[in-house]
């Protein structure tokens, strides 16, 4: 296998774990932890281009990054 082939079915994988914990966490108690753990994904490329690939963060970016935070704690403390 090539190198991209390589990284294509790891991506892959690291998907379908994340979905299949999703679901199984969906079936409990544990809803609200998932839905924080979803509305904080697209965040993920984003720190992980500006902490490991040295990136730039564009303003823009930096307002999403920030509104998202926000609307985690509201939705955190929402259910406290």
């Amino acid at each position: 296998m090539t190198l991209l082939t390589e990284r294509f079915s790891m991506a892959g994988g690291i998907s379908a774990l994340g979905l299949t914990l999703y679901a199984l966490s969906r079936q409990g108690q544990l809803t609200i932890i998932s839905i924080v753990i979803v509305s904080m994904y697209p965040l993920i490329p984003v720190v992980f281009g500006s902490l490991v690939r040295k990136e730039a963060v564009s303003g823009t970016s930096m307002v999403g990054i920030a509104l998202s935070i926000v609307a985690t704690m509201l939705i955190v403390a929402g259910n406290g």
